[in-house]
């Protein structure tokens, strides 16, 4: 038994017994001893795993050229040889598999014009490419992939041929087939989508929203794009769904004031297997394969697209429609900009689209004219202050510049307000004129 004194909370002392601490310090000399041990333990150097081939081909009978993508996977350390040879930095996940042979067949077409097996090219270190529409690919034949390494070893796989015969989306516009139309106009806060694909065979239904970018591509940003799995042919989603694996609370599929490529697919069943399995990082098992001698996919897929113009109700008197008129540099603007602000957590982001010509006579220092759909367009209210920027594209056939960010900003009113427009992309911001702002009722 061990006494100490100890202050209590009035200042005084008071003598307190340990009848335990001679167990406790055992137990600290005990712990001492396992944790300088565990220091001389012996490093053991995990060997290299044996190296995978990864495929990823998927045939697209809408498309007239297929794609057959072959990567060696990473064992622990690269060759800095290969490197070198494909540009790759340290430690890349992958390194293209080059010099492979790779064919196609119809197994269900034994007189297929292009041919009884169609050779791909290797148009890119690893990128396989088909000569155009081939091979001949009608819904439910049967397509086998060959792959001849330099090595010897061959790797194979099969899938059957989805077709597409229709999708349609269904709201308050009506009913309207994918495919048919340039965009659609969708309130994403009133109205509800509501999808039916006709499709001979199949086995799953996969919807994407992909963002158009300024020069009317697929946005590459995570936040821009999303896509949804749906083991049916008929499926309802609210205008208001949320993509839960972007951002804390979710992002908006569509938001209010942007462009998006709507696209339906119908799937095989190596592309369903495809998606829905993962690799578990510590067992190595959970993904489901259909190739032999290779992980990866050989499946079939088949599309209809639809641009959607994504609107919504306003719920902030700042949001609206407004005239911008005056002048830049002499030329003069006649426009509209119908501005939206993002409904989620107080945020203070707006996106909108740019409408109208830009400039009346259709050239100004190089730009493209705009799109008469207009431009969808990013910003920020912050208060009253109203940030809007706009990536201005630049005439392709002029070249002699690449585009530029143009900057619009103002302090907000209710009947009308000035709004400064800077070029960003010049030295020190040049501002290129003042515009009105009226909103419009």
């Amino acid at each position: 038994m061990v006494s100490r004194r100890r202050p209590m909370a009035d200042g005084r002392w008071s003598v307190a017994t340990r009848a335990n601490g001679y167990r406790l310090s055992a137990i600290g000399a005990l712990l001492t001893a396992l944790t300088l041990a565990a220091c001389e333990l012996e490093e053991i150097a995990i060997p290299s795993g044996e190296e995978v081939l990864i495929v990823h081909a998927v045939m697209r009978p809408d498309h007239a050229r297929q794609f057959v993508l072959i990567e060696r996977s990473w064992r622990g350390h690269n060759d800095p040889a290969d490197l070198d040879r494909f540009d790759l930095p340290p430690n890349s996940p992958q390194l293209p598999l080059v010099g492979a042979t790779v064919t196609v067949s119809n197994l269900d077409f034994p007189g297929d014009p292009c041919g009884s097996a169609v050779v791909f090219d290797e148009n890119a270190p690893g990128l396989y490419q088909s000569p155009g529409n081939c091979p001949t690919m009608r819904p439910g034949d049967r397509l086998e992939l060959e792959i001849l390494e330099p090595n010897g070893s061959t790797i194979r796989g099969t899938t059957e041929v989805v077709g597409l015969d229709s999708a349609w989306v269904r709201g308050t516009f009506g009913a309207v087939p994918l495919g048919s139309l340039d965009s659609l106009v969708f309130n994403r806060d009133s109205d509800t989508l509501q999808f039916a694909v006709y499709s001979s065979h199949g086995r799953l239904v996969e919807l994407q929203f992909n963002r158009l970018d300024y020069y009317g591509n697929l946005s590459t940003s995570g936040f821009d794009r999303s896509s949804f799995l749906a083991d049916t042919n008929d499926f309802i989603m609210p205008g208001t769904t949320l993509d839960l694996l972007d951002r804390g609370e979710g992002e908006e599929v569509l938001r209010a004031g942007r462009r998006y490529v709507m696209t339906v697919a119908m799937t095989d069943a190596n592309y369903f297997d495809f998606v829905r399995s993962q690799n578990n990082e510590l067992t190595g098992r959970g993904f489901i394969n259909h190739l032999e001698g290779a992980i990866g996919v050989f499946g079939s897929i088949v599309a209809s697209p639809l641009t959607v113009d994504a609107i919504g109700d306003a719920k902030d008197p700042r949001e609206g429609t407004y005239r911008l008129t005056g002048t830049i540099q002499g030329v003069d603007v006649d426009a509209t900009l119908a501005i939206y602000q993002r409904h989620q957590a107080d945020s203070v982001e707006v996106s909108g689209f740019l409408r109208e010509a830009w400039v009346q006579d259709g050239d100004f220092l190089g730009w493209i004219p705009w799109d008469p759909r207009g431009l969808s367009v990013d910003g920020t209210f912050v208060g009253p202050d109203w940030d809007i920027v706009v990536e201005q594209p630049a005439l392709g056939v002029r070249g002699d510049r690449p585009g530029t960010t143009l900057l619009l900003t103002g302090t907000w009113a209710a009947d009308s307000f000035q709004v400064a427009v800077k070029d960003e992309a010049l030295t020190g911001a040049l501002d290129l004129g003042v515009l009105t702002a009226v909103k419009v009722p």
